[in-house]
């Protein structure tokens, strides 16, 4: 359970949820800066940017085609 990084995301705005039933639903702020000095200026949705990037190029094939594979045709 992720109750601690959650709760002190919450706190300074970085995430905000809602009661869904028995669930909670989050919804991140992408426009909230961040607080470290070291990343002064940069905004939620530009780190999230900056970890999809790394995450494209960590999965992407050797030989460097992005595109998605298309099913084999059955026949």
């Amino acid at each position: 359970m992720a109750r601690w990084p959650v709760g002190s995301a919450l706190r300074p705005g970085y995430l905000s949820h809602t009661r869904q039933g028995r669930a909670n639903a989050y919804r991140i702020n992408p426009a909230r800066v961040l607080r470290h000095p070291a990343e002064a200026g940069l905004t939620v949705a530009s780190l999230l940017a900056l970890l999809v990037h790394a995450e494209d190029r960590r999965t992407a094939p050797p030989d460097g085609d992005h595109r998605v594979p298309r099913p084999a045709a059955r026949g």
